[in-house]
């Protein structure tokens, strides 16, 4: 009894080897977890710039065509060129002195641009789709149909994220008959 009294007591190997296998089993899930979620932030941030992107362009675009001349207006389905009515006299509506065109280019990226006189801007990059124009019952009905695309490389994690944004308007202009 005095001998047990005196003995060692602690982890023995086998103890020792499960709680090094149960403790690694958890951090591997905990990492993936993190990574999971850092993925996860990443494309949100990618989908909410497109989100807002997109945004902006059906506003700036749809803005102007409402106030669009339908004598100046020309669609084509790589672009648009029209005038902007100013003001409305007897004679008939006064238009603005520049022709503002957007337009989408193809070479070297995807980008769809906004011209005023000299004055060129890109409005965004990445961008594919058309334009359209019909005339319906006194109207004319200007389809925008644009693809937005980003894409975010993740160097940590070495992950290619790709979103994608589809925006569908419609804007209708009456016809003005002088």
């Amino acid at each position: 009894m005095i001998w047990n009294r005196y003995k060692i007591k602690g982890a023995g190997l086998l103890e020792t080897v499960v709680s090094t296998s149960i403790l690694s089993v958890i951090l591997v899930g905990t990492m993936g977890i993190l990574m999971t979620s850092q993925s996860s932030v990443q494309d949100g941030l990618v989908r909410g710039s497109l989100e807002s992107q997109a945004q902006f362009l059906i506003e700036r675009i749809t803005t102007e065509l409402r106030r669009a001349d339908t004598s100046s207006l020309i669609v084509a389905s790589d672009r648009m060129q029209f005038q902007i009515i100013q003001d409305f006299t007897l004679d008939g509506p006064q238009k603005a002195s520049d022709l503002i065109t957007y337009q989408l280019l193809t070479s070297p990226t995807n980008h769809i641009i906004r011209k005023v006189g000299n004055n060129t801007i890109v409005l965004a990059d990445n961008v594919t789709g058309a334009f359209t124009k019909t005339e319906m019952m006194g109207y004319w009905k200007i389809k925008v149909d644009l693809i937005l695309t980003k894409t975010f490389v993740s160097q940590r994690f070495r992950q290619t994220i790709t979103t994608q944004k589809q925006i569908n308007t419609e804007v209708f202009i009456p016809t003005l008959k002088k």
